[in-house]
């Protein structure tokens, strides 16, 4: 048997190899942007869900108070603060009846230190003028990192009101995006209504 044609004995040439290397960096260079895209997606995504879990949570927990509150303290309430009278407590959570004030609630923005007077994007709850430094959003911090103006406080056009709606801004951080979230929520003062001697709603 004769030899085959040396055309079927040549190997791969260098121009072929550089070739194969340059569509193989082209086909590595894209997984990987999209790897890194999915990444970043994903991440935002987190920051986002992370940012609607704080507003939600902030606010079911200054409701709580607001719900069972007897007025609005509107000399010590304002746009970026509020204060709300509670019912006094006659024994084991109990109110007395008629219902009379109690505890003074605030809720504003401070620092690490709870002051009222300082600023920061820390939520804070204050009871009779004390920060409640064991009031916590989630965990074991009584915080909730909020924007610039992330905390504001409207209230109903009755006198005292008897609702108070209010306005939070989340600000989450993903890489170098910054991403803003807003939850606004009103919420009705039923001791105040029942106090009213009307049927509590809300």
């Amino acid at each position: 048997m004769g030899r085959a044609p040396s055309a079927w004995r040549r190997g791969i040439t260098t121009t072929e190899v550089l070739v194969g290397m340059v569509i193989g960096g082209l086909v590595l260079s894209g997984a990987a942007q999209l790897g890194r895209s999915a990444i970043r997606l994903w991440h935002n995504s987190q920051a986002r869900v992370q940012g609607r879990d704080y507003l939600e949570l902030a606010t079911e927990r200054m409701a709580v108070d607001i719900r069972e509150g007897l007025s609005v303290d509107v000399a010590q309430s304002g746009l970026d603060y509020f204060t709300v009278v509670m019912p006094l407590v006659e024994v084991a959570d109990i109110y007395l009846v008629p219902l009379v004030d109690g505890d003074r609630i605030t809720y504003y923005l401070s620092d690490e230190s709870g002051a009222f007077a300082a600023t920061g994007n820390i939520l804070w709850r204050q009871v009779n003028g004390t920060p409640d430094a064991a009031w916590a959003v989630r965990g074991d911090r009584p915080i909730v990192a909020l924007g610039d103006d992330g905390l504001q406080f409207t209230y109903g056009s009755d006198s005292p009101p008897r609702d108070v709606t209010i306005s939070l801004t989340a600000r989450t951080e993903s890489g170098l995006m910054v991403i803003d979230q807003s939850l606004t929520t009103t919420i009705a003062l039923r001791n105040r209504i029942i106090a009213d001697g009307e049927p509590a709603s809300g």
